[in-house]
């Protein structure tokens, strides 16, 4: 091997084995005049009775101390700077695009930062009702032992949407095998307990879940709304591994019946801690006025005759999630 091969494999091991420890080539000499500042003041205040009267070992010291320990900051936070704009690609310029080009690009750099500055606090906001049905799932495939839920979504959704059926048969496949304990909350409109063709869709409903081994309960909408949680106006839950680490959905349905918010919170905060306070409020009321027990008696009260469900239809995922309210249609 030549000398100068060997010199250059040196460089590079070298410069690998200061990138391992986080240390770039730059902050050598800044940490080496820390340590040649606080050493020599060490030095000198032991050895020189005039700068130990004075003091001037001691400030030696400390300023070497000092000079450190900013550089380390200051390298910390390049480092975050650098973190941010890994996987940033640079800007193509060329002579045929318009301008307008650059300008959206670093609409979509600045969009992308934020989207991770927002990861790392442990959000995530949902703008649209497509990416929301993403969600649903995706919380749902990556949840590890428990799934808590509170629902407004139309029971013809759950049946006919491919994209929220596909989901509930995974929860209620994962509850079947002991994977998941699965528990759910359903707000019943008096409305839709009057109508036969709803009544039906709910018998459905509670036969997926006992046959799952999933608990549903069910809730008078009125004794919900009294009870004033974050659940009303119409917001829903998904909330995963709740002891552990948990990732909490909170989507919010319009008077029209479309998504009209949802954010994740992706960690144990303030937000997370209140929304299962009100699950539990919710979920103790129900147990103690026994309205699970009186929604089930008012459905076994209708002798309806049975339907077959409506046929799957992709177009649902387009359409409203939740039954308009008389709000909405009054709005239209």
């Amino acid at each position: 091997m030549s000398p100068l091969r060997f010199r250059t494999d040196a460089k590079r091991s070298h410069g690998a084995a200061l990138d391992s420890l986080g240390i770039r080539g730059s902050d050598l000499a800044w940490y080496g005049t820390a340590v040649l500042l606080a050493v020599g003041g060490f030095v000198a205040q032991l050895a020189l009775p005039g700068a130990r009267d004075a003091g001037v070992g001691v400030l030696f010291v400390v300023l070497g101390i000092g000079l450190g320990t900013v550089r380390t900051l200051l390298q910390r936070f390049a480092d975050l700077a650098d973190r941010l704009d890994l996987n940033m690609p640079a800007f193509p310029k060329d002579r045929q695009s318009s301008p307008l080009v650059k300008t959206l690009w670093d609409s979509e750099v600045t969009s992308h930062r934020d989207r991770l500055e927002a990861l790392r606090d442990g959000l995530v906001t949902i703008t649209t009702q497509a990416a929301a049905l993403d969600h649903f799932m995706l919380l749902t495939q990556t949840a590890q032992s428990t799934l808590t839920a509170v629902d407004h979504i139309a029971l013809t959704q759950w049946v006919a949407n491919p994209r929220l059926t596909a989901c509930l048969d995974l929860q209620m496949a994962l509850a079947r095998k002991g994977h998941l304990h699965v528990e759910r909350i359903r707000f019943v409109n008096q409305e839709h307990l009057e109508d036969p063709s709803e009544r039906n869709l709910l018998r459905w409903f509670i036969e997926t879940h006992e046959h799952a081994g999933a608990r549903l309960l069910l809730c008078p909408e009125r004794n919900g709304r009294d009870l004033d949680t974050v659940f009303f106006p119409r917001t829903g839950l998904i909330l995963t591994d709740a002891a552990a680490r948990p990732a909490c959905l909170l989507p919010r349905l319009s008077d029209a019946g479309y998504l009209e918010s949802a954010v994740i919170h992706l960690r144990a905060n303030s937000t997370v801690r209140s929304v299962t306070s009100d699950y539990n409020r919710v979920k103790t009321e129900i147990e103690r006025q026994n309205l699970d027990q009186a929604v089930r008696a008012e459905l076994a009260r209708h002798q309806d005759t049975a339907t077959t469900p409506p046929a799957s239809d992709e177009h649902l995922a387009d359409l409203p999630l939740g039954n308009p309210t008389a709000e909405g249609d009054a709005g239209r």
